[in-house]
């Protein structure tokens, strides 16, 4: 076979440093800065990265439950000798709402910027229908309705329907609701009905 003409590659002249991220969730009576020590934070950096944040939003209205994106920068030689402990504080991503972030990075040394990122969302219309065998909730679960919608449809109907006495095996519902979903393609929103 032909030999292959030899390229000679070349190095990049600072390569970056790769940066790894690990999820912390919020936890009740946690602050921003407790999350941060919990996710081994020097002092310093937590109370400089907060006062970033807080320029972008309010860090007393985190809130439970949310995951806060801890970002750490280490040394392709720290990965091979498995020094994670030798890993740089590089910031942190937060979402406050569905199709928003905060993304604080290190700027220099010992300081952090921040910015708010919009996050692209789609919009979808679903129909869904079915019928009841028991009960409306769970012909809904069946039917795979969101817990959202679900919970919307049952109260829309709670001023005209006795769901103990007036429902019966065999009756049948549809809906057409709103969803709104994430890049991932992850439901983020679904509690607006259009029509039942």
């Amino acid at each position: 076979p032909p030999l292959l003409p030899q390229t000679l590659a070349k190095p990049l002249s600072n390569p970056p440093n790769p940066v790894i991220e690990h999820k912390f969730k919020v936890r009740k009576g946690d602050t921003l800065a407790t999350v941060l020590g919990r996710a081994g934070v020097n002092r310093a950096d937590a109370h400089a990265a907060v006062k970033a944040f807080s320029k972008r939003h309010d860090p007393r209205y985190i809130r439970v439950g949310q995951d806060l994106k801890i970002r750490y920068k280490v040394t392709a030689e720290d990965i091979l000798l498995d020094k994670s402990d030798r890993r740089t504080f590089a910031g942190f991503h937060y979402s406050p709402a569905f199709n928003k972030e905060v993304r604080v990075a290190r700027g220099s040394a010992a300081s952090f910027d921040a910015t708010v990122v919009e996050r692209p969302v789609t919009r979808h219309v679903l129909r869904s229908e079915g019928i009841i065998q028991s009960s409306l909730y769970l012909a809904g679960k069946k039917a795979g309705l969101p817990p959202t919608n679900l919970a919307e449809l049952i109260r829309a109907f709670s001023w005209d329907v006795d769901f103990q006495r007036g429902i019966r095996k065999g009756d049948k519902f549809e809906v057409m609701f709103n969803i709104v979903l994430n890049e991932d393609g992850k439901i983020v929103r679904s509690n607006e009905i259009l029509f039942a």
